[in-house]
């Protein structure tokens, strides 16, 4: 694919998933401050950005449509998004990510905008600037591209650490391909010049695709216009460092996503995650294990089996999906 990193060979040997479920393994067990210093502060002037400005949104439902049409049939990369559903279904309580959408638009019905209209507000992978799925992948089969949050599937075990570490739900595992699948800022679009298929149909415009400079600037415009109406704003994704100072403005602290929200109603009461969630340190294993139902941390005796299964499992993963390259 144009721009993308290219595979450094077709297989790994047994010996390099040795050395990278270790690795992956012991990163995911650092405190949030030694992991995130191996990561480093990267230059972000070439990442990728969506804002989503929930004070537009109408929840028509475009954006969820086009991103299935477009991901499952014409773009094709994952079918199943189009795929019939089998058998009777019951409504989620809460529309959440799954593998037949990898967006959902929420609705908040006992919630109002300032200007008196109902609440929406987008659900999906949050392609977080630390994101807490790539510290546990015990294989660092996720990675980052220009912002980014990718799956290598050729190297995912299947072990679903990451749908467990996601403060957002954004992942769902696909039981025929045997991997967690998730939104992908349809990197085939951007790299060809377009929009992603959900911006590019929004009718309100409640979606912005650019750079991330750009889309903070836009986030910075948009805080004083709705300042300028009385409203109390709230942005998520976006640092203080990066907004600087805006009179009464509520940012997520120290860790951005580059889908960044603009919302007139607190993110506590459209339940987004509680800070301590955004990164996976010690202290927020017990509470995010109980809460998701949680997975055991590896016995050492473990790491011999996976390194066996994900030797053997790279050999028919290819047959079944198509890859992601990487570097």
């Amino acid at each position: 694919m144009k721009g993308m990193p290219t595979p450094s060979g077709d297989e790994p040997e047994r010996r390099t998933f040795l050395k990278a479920i270790a690795g992956g393994a012991i990163a995911s067990l650092l405190p949030a401050s030694e992991a995130l210093q191996h990561n480093g502060q990267a230059d972000r002037s070439d990442y990728y950005a969506i804002l989503y400005d929930s004070t537009k949104c109408i929840g028509c439902n475009s954006c969820v449509i086009a991103c299935k049409l477009w991901n499952g049939k014409l773009g094709g990369r994952f079918p199943f998004l189009v795929e019939d559903l089998k058998g009777p279904q019951e409504p989620p309580e809460k529309p959440r990510p799954d593998v037949h959408h990898f967006m959902v638009i929420d609705r908040f019905y006992n919630l109002r905008h300032y200007d008196g209209r109902a609440v929406f507000m987008r659900r999906s992978c949050m392609h977080c600037l630390e994101p807490p799925c790539m510290y546990v992948c015990p294989t660092k089969a996720i990675y980052q591209y220009k912002g980014i949050n990718l799956t290598d599937f050729s190297r995912c075990f299947g072990c679903q650490y990451c749908v467990v570490a996601c403060p957002y739900k954004a992942r769902a595992f696909y039981d025929e391909w045997g991997v967690p699948v998730k939104c992908w800022m349809c990197l085939d679009r951007v790299e060809e010049g377009l929009a992603p298929a959900c911006v590019s149909v929004c009718p309100v415009r409640a979606l912005t695709f650019g750079s991330r400079n750009e889309i903070l600037m836009k986030v910075r415009e948009r805080v004083k216009e709705l300042q300028g109406e009385g409203r109390r704003v709230y942005v998520w994704g976006a640092t203080e460092e990066e907004l600087g100072s805006q009179g009464e403005i509520s940012v997520t602290r120290e860790f951005g996503t580059n889908v960044i929200v603009i919302s007139d109603v607190p993110f506590e009461e459209v339940d987004y995650p509680e800070p301590e969630m955004l990164v996976p340190a010690p202290k927020g294993y017990p509470k995010m294990l109980m809460e998701r139902g949680g997975l055991a941390i590896f016995g050492g005796g473990a790491f011999i089996f996976l390194a066996f299964a994900l030797w053997r499992r790279s050999r028919i993963i290819k047959a079944k999906i198509k890859e992601i390259p990487r570097g």
